[in-house]
């Protein structure tokens, strides 16, 4: 005898049919089933168990099919299968000290300003740079006479911005 019946899978139905089936090898009331006694319990924990196995098995399902997967995980998965990297670009980052050279130029003035997202060129690879300064000012202050160093984290690259209106759908295409 079958205690399950496979055109019902429904976790009502399956409770019900162990139920039954507890109910007639043991020849007992459904009372010693209910929610309040031990082995009523037992079967709503079990219940509640097979819930969260047929969830996953169901997740698991949707998330391999390549039309219907949704987590972003998945999506990134599927689309490095089909040769894409998914992820952001990454620059080149570091740091450089700055320290005020009176030597170099001869500035009419007690200190220099320098503005966070300052674009910089290097001479040696002519590549792009520009500085990450993240204080609530939004830019330092090299005084002519303090011969302290102060550090700036550099990233090379140029800054880009874009506007794009959403419909609040998770992973809307760009």
């Amino acid at each position: 005898m079958s205690i399950l019946k496979p055109n019902q899978i429904k976790f009502g139905d399956i409770f019900n049919n162990v139920k039954e089936y507890l109910t007639k090898v043991y020849n007992q009331t459904g009372d010693v089933f209910s929610p309040s006694s031990a082995y009523g319990q037992i079967l709503n924990v079990m219940q509640n168990f097979m819930q969260m196995v047929f969830l996953y098995i169901e997740d698991s399902i949707v998330e391999q099919n390549i039309t219907t997967a949704s987590k972003l995980k998945s999506v990134q998965a599927f689309s490095r299968l089909a040769g894409h990297d998914p992820t952001r670009s990454i620059s080149a980052q570091g740091t450089v000290k700055l320290k005020w050279k009176p030597t170099v130029v001869d500035l009419n003035a007690s200190y220099v300003n320098i503005l966070d997202k300052t674009k910089l060129k290097c001479e040696n690879n002519s590549l792009q740079y520009f500085l990450f300064i993240s204080n609530s000012l939004g830019s330092i202050k090299l005084n002519k006479n303090d011969n302290s160093f102060t550090y700036v984290k550099i990233i090379q690259g140029e800054i880009e911005s874009q506007t794009r209106t959403g419909d609040g759908n998770p992973l809307q295409p760009g």
